[in-house]
């Protein structure tokens, strides 16, 4: 599904924004 692999994108570049500020 779509919405499962841009959920984990999302969350990937959430994580990142997170951790880099």
């Amino acid at each position: 599904m779509i919405r499962i692999r841009f959920l984990l994108l999302f969350s990937t570049l959430l994580f990142g924004v997170r951790v880099g500020g």
